[in-house]
């Protein structure tokens, strides 16, 4: 009985209520939407169709702190795996990420194929390995600040 007055009281307040006036000037804070050039499309759609996935995803992403997360901590322990291995405790003392940028482009993919999948029990990918031919200008840089053992410091971009 309650549920059904719950049901009712959304049905009431929401159907007849007024439209709710959508604020025009917020449509203007994104970007819109980029097709690709012609001489950039793919000559399979399949490709095509997940350069626009992958772009729609760049441009909600590339400033994300979920994403900046992320890639401080992949850097970081590629970096940690760097300064612990036989050459790094040679030279390396210190590495510190000063700065990373993903670009401002999309990467733009004009070949992907599928090398091998494995698959489980149920029969569901497990596992893929994908040849990707991409074009990714103004892409991912990183500025580091490297300390080496014998006192010398550098930037390295």
């Amino acid at each position: 009985a309650s549920t059904i007055a719950v049901l009712l009281y959304l049905y009431t307040s929401y159907a007849f209520s007024p439209p709710v006036v959508v604020n025009e000037q917020e449509d203007e804070q994104f970007e819109t939407f980029h097709p690709l050039p012609e001489n950039e499309r793919a000559k399979n759609s399949a490709v095509d169709a997940v350069n626009y996935l992958f772009q729609f995803l760049f441009q909600e992403l590339k400033d994300s702190s979920r994403l900046r997360r992320y890639l401080m901590h992949k850097l970081d322990t590629e970096f940690k795996e760097l300064k612990n291995s036989r050459t790094g405790k040679i030279f390396v003392q210190n590495i510190i990420i000063q700065s990373f940028s993903v670009g401002k482009k999309c990467p733009i993919f004009s070949d992907i194929q599928l090398e091998r999948q494995e698959r489980d029990e149920r029969n569901l990918i497990k596992e893929f390995v994908a040849k990707l031919d991409a074009d990714y200008e103004d892409g991912f840089f990183v500025t580091l600040d490297i300390t080496l053992l014998f006192g010398h410091k550098c930037q390295l971009s």
